[in-house]
């Protein structure tokens, strides 16, 4: 995947937005804060570093869904019948990987690596299904056939399939996303979506907690062309995250790049756009805060992942994965 060059957008702030919405649902994360947008060029030099144990999970050409861990050299079929990018997570509770996908019916369905599909909740969706694992609690969220954001949580006993009986309303329009993040400490999710009108600046981004009033979303100043993905560091109790999605800023000479950003207390952040790539963008970041694996469709319909260290001033090469899937890549950390 070759690069289409590298740039920095100015930013209103992710953070001042995550922290609003964290408010009533923990501590807010400074970092998250941080304006102006971190340049290009800025961070420290990279340093060597221990890449996560990573799942991806893909549509491939054929719909069906597709899964490969960091340990395997193949992708391995896992059937179904796929309409959008599927969503994966992993439990350090049950030690089991959670593939939520949206069907031909347009309802979402669940499995692991060893349990069949099963419907995961009784609603319907529009577009790709998100998924995230605090604890022992896994929440699946979407937007539904109205444009507005659902979410359901429920919890994981590591026998069976998990069943959500009712999605709940979170209001707002949008017409991709959602992603799922958790501020430091908290199990309470923070979700992100793509609005259905952009601001006067193109900014086309908000952000909600689980625990604000239906609607109540905080405009960010992201400008995404896809499904995005934000993931935290699981095991610090600082907040650091990783951001990614598909540039979709048409004043950038790169669009239709990977805009990719980290944010983390103590080191300068990064943010760049690099290569050419299609639908989400997968996000698995290390247990110690020290480095992600961004992965992403190219525009062959190839995997490619790349690592971007935390105070690097820049990430490192696409690597090619493999495979032949349709747009969007889900991602997560396994340990």
């Amino acid at each position: 995947m070759s690069g289409s060059g590298r740039t920095v957008r100015g930013m209103v702030t992710l953070g001042a937005a995550v922290a609003v919405a964290t408010a009533t649902a923990g501590p807010a994360s400074a970092e998250l804060g941080r304006q102006p947008r971190p340049r290009v060029g800025t961070g420290s030099s990279a340093v060597a570093v221990t890449s996560p144990q990573t799942v991806i999970a893909v549509a491939g050409a054929n719909g069906r869904l597709y899964a490969r861990k960091s340990t395997e050299a193949s992708f391995r079929d896992l059937g179904g019948v796929l309409v959008d990018a599927p969503a994966v997570a992993y439990s350090t509770t049950t030690h089991q990987t959670y593939y939520v996908v949206k069907g031909t019916s347009n309802a979402l369905y669940i499995r692991t690596d060893t349990t069949p599909f099963s419907r995961l909740v009784p609603s319907v969706c529009r577009f790709a299904p998100a998924v995230g694992i605090s604890g022992n609690q896994l929440t699946a969220a979407c937007i539904g056939t109205n444009y507005a954001l659902y979410a359901g949580t429920t919890t994981l006993t590591g026998s069976g399939n998990p069943v959500i009986p009712q999605m709940v309303y979170q209001g707002g329009i949008a017409v991709g996303g959602p992603a799922i993040s958790y501020s430091a400490g908290n199990t309470t999710p923070i979700f992100l979506v793509l609005n259905i009108h952009a601001s006067a600046t193109g900014s086309n981004v908000s952000v909600r907690a689980a625990t604000d009033p239906p609607g109540a979303y905080v405009q960010v100043d992201e400008r995404c062309a896809d499904q995005l993905d934000i993931q935290p560091v699981p095991t610090t109790t600082t907040d650091k995250y990783f951001f990614g999605c598909r540039n979709g800023d048409p004043s950038f000479n790169s669009t239709d790049a990977l805009y990719y950003e980290w944010l983390g207390a103590g080191t300068t952040p990064v943010a760049e756009t690099d290569g050419v790539i299609r639908g989400r963008v997968g996000i698995a970041a290390a247990l110690d805060g020290s480095n992600a694996i961004f992965y992403v469709t190219g525009a062959n319909g190839h995997v490619y992942s790349k690592q971007v260290v935390t105070g690097a001033a820049t990430g490192g090469p696409f690597t090619y994965i493999g495979g032949l899937a349709r747009p969007g890549v889900a991602a997560a950390t396994i340990g």
